[in-house]
């Protein structure tokens, strides 16, 4: 009879460490399952849209930076607030203060959390070198914006700035 509990004890205590080993063997494989959704669906880990090429051309772009500098030219770029809605203002002057007509270009915009998500505006024409673009910033943070334009004279002009976008009620937005 005793060696009948034994058996018994034995067999209990056998699936309960079975049971034990396998739940923690089962609780790694949904921890590493958890983890591979959350690495690949996580929009702030991308990689800026064409970075390849980019870096390919990276000495185009100093050179063009450069140019940009030895024109003398300035450039304000500013988030305003209307209503609920945050957008940019931005204004081109040369060195002596007089604004830029601005012929064509482009304005690229990203947030730093959102990299691979770049709204890429298209400059209208404007004889006083400002545009204004309502909405364009949906939320907080530090933004990129990439300047890209071109006077009458066809001159070119690029620019790249990083914003820090705060609104007044950011506190009531938070987990919007």
């Amino acid at each position: 009879m005793k060696s009948e509990s034994n058996r018994i004890a034995n067999h209990r205590a056998a699936l309960r460490w079975g049971g034990f080993v396998v739940g923690l063997l089962t609780l790694q494989v949904i921890v590493g399952v958890v983890a591979i959704i959350l690495a690949t669906n996580d929009p702030s880990a991308a990689v800026l849209p064409d970075y390849y090429d980019k870096a390919l051309h990276w000495d185009n772009q100093k050179e063009a930076e450069a140019a940009s500098r030895e024109l003398g030219w300035k450039f304000t770029l500013l988030a305003m607030q209307e209503g609920d809605k945050t957008g940019i203002q931005g204004q081109l002057k040369d060195g002596d203060g007089s604004p830029i007509s601005i012929a064509s270009g482009t304005l690229e915009l990203y947030h730093h959390s959102r990299a691979s998500q770049i709204d890429k505006i298209t400059l209208p024409p404007s004889s006083q070198g400002t545009f204004g673009i309502s909405g364009c910033l949906p939320q907080d943070g530090l933004w990129q914006a990439n300047l890209d334009v071109t006077d009458a004279n066809g001159k070119r002009f690029v620019n790249s700035q990083v914003m820090m976008v705060k609104t007044p009620d950011a506190s009531v937005r938070i987990g919007s």
